[in-house]
């Protein structure tokens, strides 16, 4: 179709294809995902351990709510404190939250446990206890206090003040005193107040056994200390309890919840605290967890943890202030989601420097606004993906919108200087507009339909990566959207405005002193020493080839995220309080043959045995610290209390969680699981294993993927322009800019950011690269092949780098500017992945495209004409102006 000739259709039907979009457009945010966590490789080792340990003990999703004790307050404060939360959480309504568990709760429940039934025979005993006390002591304590302020003269006396009414036992005792003045003379009056007591009890003959356990645990003088007489008696008598816990029962109410509130952790067994309370009791921590396995992903997008982080916070800060940070997937998710949500104003500066390098690039005030307008259509069709993407797949990762938005502001920007420029180029010759329009989209729509499949195509290769999978079809959409954008409304725009686009100077003919060009002195350098200048340029890359495949990655995308966030600030206190496996331990499954349980429900000697084996075969692997499981080591009733949460399958299997003393992303980590991965009797699964699992998968599939790209980009290229060197120079100068880039990004991110580079971000760089970087190498050989139609070989190849050169170095600039805008962002991946675009970029214009290029065109040149031609050339360089 004759865009020029239709130019209002082709705007009419662009305009119903945005208002039809609309609801993709409102609606796209719904489909992009702020989870940070990797996915599993479905056959990999630890994704089986996972679905084998899953089927029976299956991993919610969860928070942990991470709360500081103030130095000024006592470990009680912090219990009430926190099961006031834990009971206010329940309360809350939140959807989905199943339970909370912190150290105080547990230990709670394991007093309530203890006490079983024995709750209400403490309660009643002490009553039994306490009524026997005050019975047989109330009224000769009286009488012992009257006595004593009388000097111990008058028993009469003591005993009327006393309030003596004869009753069976008062003239019991009294009888038993005076005749105890007189058997027990000189003795302390107390001692025989207290025999006297007893003399009368046994006289009497009472039948109550709490009078008698009265008389041996308390005397006369301690009888109101009815506690301390009560815990001894029912430590004789019935079983051992602390007086604290007795006194703690004695209170209304729940027992351990009362224990817990007064007295904090006190006595709480290891197992209790070991993973909820740091060693010096000043980091507590609260598990949250919810009614769906980890990895659900609800309406929107959005996991019940992600919703929930805003309430829960709120919660804690009613209770503990500022004293408590919340963390976890669901809110590491949400605190990125708000993190990001700002960084579109980077974008909003990128789009204004767009503008600016457009008008100067094309010295024009209107190419701008039809930039900006381009631009922005471009930025709606890349939503336009995202909704069909998510739709197809579910959810969008969030990083990939911000990569997008960058390659298509500068696609859509580089494609619209190409064909604008070529535009202008054309009118400078004298032709008419409609003639120039038809032949600047002719010429430049080729390259751009070329470049165009060179990107989508490469871009979406990303839908084979599996931590990247939503990727490759957004870009892919996104790129060929903005490609017939840029063959239909574009023309169609320029039509309808024509030569007013530029102002009268820039299209007003002039000689071209394209000689004097600093361009066409490099290329003509290039050209005349071209083995020399490959040759230094190979150089210089073969040691930026070794790095790129050996310099070491980290695949703990939580590293790079802002500091500042409080699920970040949550992370590192519990890294700083419990070492960094807490949240991430590692578990090993293995095989139970044989007899487990004999009839009794007790372990049958063989499993014992098998148990006891493993457990030391885990607890003896160098780097392990800390083994949780069936030890053999404990009595055989607690060893079988343990396999009923250990032990599962019918007894067809055990599992071990183990801890090491490294961090799970750790070279040593790695180290570790990897000897007892190479035991096939265990099947290991946690963290750790599944970063083996995924640099295993990686070493294959990216290789696979990245000969995958070159072979599809050479294809194309070769393809377009009937020659295999074309092919051979775009890409391996692609991948020397790639190499050098990933050696000095290297650099800057490990000493300068003291981070760890991200083991996407080379892959990342070579596929978008791949693709983006190629864009120029298509202008520039139409160029080149264009002028080498009429000037010649070599005289093409200097015309032609010339006449390419401004434009692409603008457009280099640009895509640097806009790709480079990543680094902006507050999320260390996209920090990384702007750095790399900012330094790839620069280096493939202003290096590969002005020497390497132009020298390796020369160089790959064969043929007797050629060499003769190039000699003459090489001879007359200095006479040329």
């Amino acid at each position: 179709m004759d865009v020029g000739r239709r130019k209002w259709l082709v705007i009419a039907l662009w305009i119903v294809i945005i208002v039809a979009s609309m609801p993709a457009i409102l609606h796209y945010s719904n489909y992009i995902s702020y989870s940070t966590s990797s996915s599993a490789l479905s056959h990999s080792e630890s994704a089986r351990a996972q679905a084998l340990l899953g089927s029976t003990h299956p991993q919610n999703e969860s928070l942990v709510l991470v709360i500081t004790r103030p130095q000024d307050v006592n470990e009680s404060w912090v219990a009430n404190n926190t099961l006031q939360f834990q009971a206010a959480l329940r309360d809350q309504g939140i959807q989905n939250l199943t339970i909370s568990v912190s150290a105080f709760s547990e230990y709670a429940d394991f007093i309530d446990s203890l006490l079983a039934n024995k709750t209400q025979l403490l309660r009643q005993s002490y009553n039994n206890f306490s009524n026997a006390s005050t019975a047989i002591y109330s009224f000769p304590s009286e009488f012992l206090y009257e006595w004593a302020k009388s000097g111990y003269k008058s028993v009469s006396q003591a005993l009327s003040l006393a309030n003596y009414t004869a009753t069976p036992y008062e003239y019991a005792f009294a009888r038993a005193l005076n005749a105890s003045l007189t058997t027990d003379a000189g003795a302390p009056p107390a001692l025989i107040v207290q025999n006297s007591i007893k003399i009368a009890v046994y006289t009497l003959g009472l039948n109550n056994p709490y009078y008698y356990a009265a008389l041996k645990y308390l005397n006369v003088t301690n009888y109101n200390n009815t506690l301390k007489g009560f815990s001894v008696f029912i430590n004789r008598t019935f079983f051992p309890v602390n007086q604290k816990l007795i006194l703690a029962t004695l209170r209304p109410g729940d027992p351990g919840f009362n224990y817990v509130t007064h007295y904090g952790l006190l006595g709480a067994p290891s197992f209790i605290t070991g993973g909820l309370v740091n060693a010096n009791h000043t980091v507590y921590l609260v598990q949250i967890y919810f009614g769906v396995p980890s990895g659900y992903v609800g309406k929107g997008d959005t996991t019940p943890s992600q919703l929930a982080t805003p309430s829960i916070r709120d919660l804690a800060q009613k209770y503990f202030g500022g004293k408590a940070q919340l963390t976890g997937d669901g809110a590491i998710a949400y605190d990125t989601q708000r993190a990001t949500a700002g960084a579109g104003a980077v974008f909003a500066f990128t789009f204004i420097f767009l503008a600016i390098a457009v008008a100067i690039t094309l010295r024009s005030y209107i190419a701008p606004l039809i930039a900006l307008l381009v631009v922005s259509v471009s930025t709606l069709l890349g939503y336009v993906s995202i909704y069909i993407t998510g739709i197809l797949i579910l959810h969008v990762n969030f990083i990939v919108t911000y990569t997008l938005t960058a390659v298509l502001l500068g696609v859509s920007t580089d494609y619209l200087v190409f064909l604008l420029h070529r535009y202008r180029e054309e009118l400078r010759r004298g032709i008419d507009a409609s003639e120039a329009l038809t032949k600047a989209t002719t010429m430049s729509g080729r390259a751009i339909l070329i470049s165009g499949l060179t990107v989508a195509a490469s871009l979406g290769t990303f839908g084979f990566i599996s931590d990247l999978r939503s990727w490759g079809p957004v870009l892919f959409l996104g790129v060929m959207l903005t490609v017939t954008a840029e063959l239909t409304l574009l023309p169609a725009i320029t039509a309808v405005i024509g030569p007013r686009i530029f102002t009268k100077n820039t299209i007003r003919r002039s000689a071209d002193n394209y000689r004097g060009s600093k361009f066409y002195a490099a290329a003509r350098l290039s050209v005349a020493k071209r083995a020399i200048i490959v040759g230094v340029i190979l150089a210089v890359a073969l040691p930026a080839f070794y790095a790129f495949f050996t310099l070491p990655t980290s695949y703990n995308f939580n590293e790079g995220l802002p500091s500042g966030l409080q699920s970040v600030k949550a992370l590192n206190t519990i890294e700083k309080s419990f070492g960094a496996n807490l949240l991430y331990p590692n578990f090993v499954i293995v095989n139970l043959t044989g007899q487990v349980y004999s009839s009794n429900g007790s372990l049958t000697s063989n499993a014992i045995n098998q148990l006891s084996s493993y457990y030391s075969r885990i607890a003896s692997t160098p780097g392990v610290v800390k083994v949780l499981g069936p030890d053999p080591a404990n009595t055989s009733s607690t060893l079988t209390q343990l396999a009923k949460s250990f032990v599962f399958d019918h007894g067809l299997h055990a599992y071990y969680l183990f801890y090491l003393d490294y961090s799970p992303y750790s070279p040593q980590a790695i180290s570790v699981i990897k000897s007892l991965r190479n035991n096939h009797s265990l099947l290991v699964g946690g963290l750790t294993s599944s970063v083996i699992d995924q640099q295993e998968y990686n070493a294959v599939v990216y290789t696979e993927l990245e000969i995958l790209i070159v072979l599809a980009i050479a294809i194309i290229i070769g393809v377009s322009f009937r020659s295999l060197k074309y092919p051979l120079i775009a890409l391996s100068g692609v991948f020397i800019s790639i190499t050098w880039t990933t050696s000095l990004l290297y650099l800057i991110v490990t000493r300068i950011f003291h981070e760890q580079l991200l083991y996407l971000i080379p892959l990342i760089l070579y596929i978008i690269l791949m693709s983006l970087g190629n864009d120029y190498t298509v202008f520039i050989i139409s160029r080149v092949r264009e002028y080498q139609q009429s000037e010649g070989f070599v005289e093409g190849i200097l015309r032609g780098m010339s006449g390419s050169a401004s434009i692409v170095t603008s457009l280099g600039i640009i895509l640097a500017v806009s790709l480079g805008s990543l680094a902006l962002a507050p999320i260390s991946f996209l920090r990384q992945l702007g750095l790399a675009f900012i330094i790839s970029l620069l280096l493939d214009t202003f290096i590969i495209r002005t020497f390497y290029f132009p020298s390796m065109i020369a160089l790959l040149k064969e043929g007797s004409q050629y060499t003769e031609r190039t000699q003459g050339f090489e001879n007359n360089t200095t006479q040329q102006p």
